[in-house]
């Protein structure tokens, strides 16, 4: 059988018999998929690796999960509102929201940085003596920046690097599937989005 002389892109060369190297793998370019609200355990289509081809990769991630919560309770204050809900409000302190729609006087539409007071009430400062309200619709953005680095050994093995939380948890099958499980958050309105890239090394 004959060999056959390669230059790699790493810049060194080896002597390979042609069939060593006709398993092409790509890089997964820029992709966008859509995430859902489902707090379900979801595979991400199209996203997988094949072990027999890959030995290890990096994805680089970017979750951005929006959706709208309504209050019906706002306690008005003199440099202070508070504003309750329903439901779990999903955020931290000095995290930031934008509110629109409410009735207090004077209105407390546009964008805050808010101090979390319990899971279902935070804190907004407000310049001015304002009143109660029983309206107001607040604009949750949850967002995380982030890399996966997945090494194969009998198993794939990931370990997770992020900034932010968006409240979604990413693993991968022993078969190499990309899976998720989005906390299910309470609202209307809900948008979901991961874009990913990956740089594969092959085996």
């Amino acid at each position: 059988m004959t060999t056959k002389r390669v230059m790699f892109d790493e810049g060194f060369t080896s002597d390979v018999v042609p069939e060593s190297i006709d398993r092409h793998v790509t890089d997964i370019p820029l992709t966008t998929i859509s995430l859902n609200n489902t707090g379900l355990l979801t595979s991400l289509s199209g996203i997988s690796f094949d072990h027999t081809l890959v030995s290890s990769t990096e994805v680089s991630y970017k979750i951005i999960r929006s959706i709208t919560k309504e209050s019906n309770h706002i306690i008005g204050g003199v440099s202070s509102v508070t504003i309750e809900f329903p439901y779990n409000h999903d955020l931290f302190t000095g995290d930031k929201v934008v509110i629109s729609g409410s009735n207090t006087s004077p209105s407390i539409d546009g964008t805050h940085t808010i101090t979390k007071v319990n899971n279902t009430s935070f804190s907004i400062t407000v310049s001015t003596s304002t009143s109660s309200g029983s309206l107001a619709n607040c604009l949750v953005s949850l967002k995380e920046y982030g890399s996966l680095t997945l090494d194969y050994a009998d198993d794939w093995y990931v370990t997770r690097t992020s900034r932010g939380k968006a409240k979604v948890d990413l693993d991968f099958t022993s078969a190499g599937q990309c899976e998720y499980i989005a906390t299910a958050m309470s609202g209307i309105n809900y948008s979901g989005t991961i874009v990913l890239s990956s740089k594969m090394i092959l085996e």
